[in-house]
């Protein structure tokens, strides 16, 4: 059989692959980019909203942009929508399809091979390189270094032993519909806003999202995978056409396409190993709040990219070696992803997701708190800090209440 042979095999054609790619090829590294689908990012269910570091950590041009977003709608149940307007952009609607066509033609002009249609079946380290085999394909691909950008589900990660797959407590599984409605109707009723509805109504475990583009809307639903124990669809049908504020919203929208996904809900530690790395939603970099995996893909496609060619250039892709490519992502986002994951278990609490909605209910600030969170204006851990003074002023006053009803 014939072989293929490049210094890099990346798998998966996400921004993560992508830019890690391009990094590797702006280095004069031959790289190769392997990816099952025909179209980057047209089957991959995405709220496709990117901040503004993202943008421009990924250099994307604003002419992929479908809409400027500029403030933020919460809904708590028995609440009407409490707007939190910042002024300013503060980040971008994009479609994921559009934003993988866009970076795999980059990437192919950088001197990266693009590998369209190529689903990897097996992946063997035999006498310091790595034999890829492609389904139905007559020839292999053969590199000293891989990188495994492949998703939630990766087959490097499993192939090469890296990591066991996500357990159901560390997963997240969503629900989306793309909504078609008249742009000037999305001006009117939803302006540069995202809204993000919270209770046990949208969804026990979880929450619920309207993203606006330019011609329709992005509606889903995104709940914890272990505490799930009823399909997703009767929140998502009740979500369009039943709740009080959504269905008006978005009434007279035309449902077109209906996707699921699994999203990671924690990090990988051991991100990397003997001439292998893991990047993206395959190494859980996404946040274990919101689902937003953008921006940490980006960073961490960068980085990947980078490291690989320093350890390529010193003939040396150990572990040892490709162990600075986990320490300069978890200087870059590690902290962020680290406190999601506890913010994630503290709000997945009954008793504090009701202290939660109260909280933004009646106090502004602390609403306040929650929408920089969800736009990338405040890191993870200074937002935890930040909340814990409202949060026990909430439960002394639950206290009280129960005390007084004694």
């Amino acid at each position: 059989m014939k072989v293929k042979n490049f210094d890099v095999v990346v798998v998966g054609a996400g921004p993560a692959g992508l830019l890690a790619a391009e990094e590797l090829a702006q280095r004069d590294v031959h790289v190769a980019v392997l990816e099952r689908d025909q179209i980057p990012g047209k089957e991959k269910p995405c709220g496709g909203y990117l901040t503004a570091k993202g943008m421009v950590d990924g250099k994307i041009p604003l002419s992929l942009v479908e809409r400027v977003t500029s403030g933020i709608s919460i809904s708590i149940p028995n609440q009407p929508l409490r707007q939190v307007d910042y002024g300013n952009p503060v980040g971008v609607q994009l479609t994921r399809e559009a934003l993988g066509t866009h970076l795999c033609k980059r990437a192919r002009k950088s001197g990266v091979e693009v590998f369209l249609n190529h689903k990897v079946t097996e992946c063997i380290r035999d006498k310091g390189s790595w034999n890829i085999t492609v389904k139905n394909a007559p020839y292999k691909f053969q590199s000293p270094l891989l990188i495994g950008a492949d998703g939630v589900s990766s087959t490097v990660a499993r192939l090469t032993g890296l990591r066991r797959r996500f357990t159901r407590n560390q997963l997240g599984i969503t629900i989306q519909a793309r909504v078609e409605l008249s742009p000037a109707t999305i001006t009117e009723r939803f302006g540069g806003r995202m809204e993000f509805y919270y209770g046990s109504d949208v969804c026990p475990f979880g929450y619920a999202w309207i993203f606006p583009k330019h011609d329709c809307l992005y509606v889903g639903i995104g709940s914890l995978l272990s505490a799930t124990t009823s399909s997703l669809d009767s929140y998502l049908n009740y979500f369009i056409q039943g709740h009080p504020i959504a269905s008006a919203q978005l009434e007279g929208g035309r449902v077109s396409k209906i996707e699921r996904a699994l999203v990671p809900l924690t990090f990988q530690n051991d991100s990397y190993g003997e001439a292998v790395l893991l990047v993206g939603d395959a190494a859980g970099h996404c946040s274990a709040i919101t689902g937003e995996g953008l921006h940490y893909s980006i960073a961490a496609g960068r980085i990947a990219g980078q490291v690989s060619a320093d350890c390529l250039t010193r003939s040396d892709v150990s572990a040892r070696r490709l162990r600075r490519y986990e320490r300069l992502w978890q200087c870059e986002i590690g902290n962020d992803l680290k406190w999601g994951v506890r913010l994630r278990n503290l709000f997945f609490r009954g008793s504090q997701t009701e202290n939660i909605g109260t909280g933004m209910s009646l106090d502004y600030r602390f609403l306040k708190l929650a929408a920089d969170l969800i736009v990338g204006f405040r890191p993870y851990r200074d937002t935890v800090l930040q909340a814990l003074p409202f949060l026990l002023w909430q439960r002394i006053c639950g206290l009280g209440r129960a005390k007084g009803s004694n």
